[in-house]
């Protein structure tokens, strides 16, 4: 070589690579990740769950309003009933019915001015206590005698 350091071009020539061991990898069959099986089986059945119970409740639910419907129908029969059971009851009660009844069954017919008759009372009203008399004349005193005593003690001992 050139001592001449300005064209050393042995710098840029390619140094024999040192043969490195050559381990080849082999790609390893990594087990394809499979979805959850159990996951998506217990997922399919909260989700049918849940369809099921909405179908049930919207089922319950037509029940209930045609059922109300019903009720409803039977009521408006009802009212209509008792709207023509009353207008009944107030014609068979009215005055007028009355009279006419009275006249044309019974025979009966208004009363006259000459029909009336006063009664006058001459004495004023008076109340008359009657006295209470025993089987036992002897046993009114008795007991008059032992309420007055026991009257006497009650007072002595307040």
């Amino acid at each position: 070589m050139d001592q001449n350091a300005a064209y050393d071009l042995s710098r840029f020539e390619e140094k024999a690579k040192e043969p490195k061991s050559s381990v080849v990898k082999t790609p390893q069959n990594k087990p394809k990740k499979k979805p959850h099986t159990m996951r998506i089986v217990s997922l399919a059945m909260v989700v049918t769950l849940i369809m099921t119970a909405f179908i049930y409740s919207q089922m319950m639910l037509n029940e209930l309003t045609s059922t109300i419907y019903e009720a409803n129908k039977d009521l408006s029969v009802l009212r209509s009933e008792n709207t023509r059971l009353n207008m009944e009851l107030e014609s068979k009660t009215s005055l007028k019915n009355a009279e006419e009844i009275a006249t044309a069954q019974l025979g009966l017919s208004k009363m006259q001015r000459s029909q009336t008759e006063y009664v006058q009372l001459t004495q004023g009203d008076k109340v008359e206590v009657a006295k209470q008399q025993s089987s036992f004349p002897g046993l009114d005193g008795i007991i008059n005698w032992f309420q007055s005593l026991f009257g006497k003690i009650k007072e002595y001992l307040s």
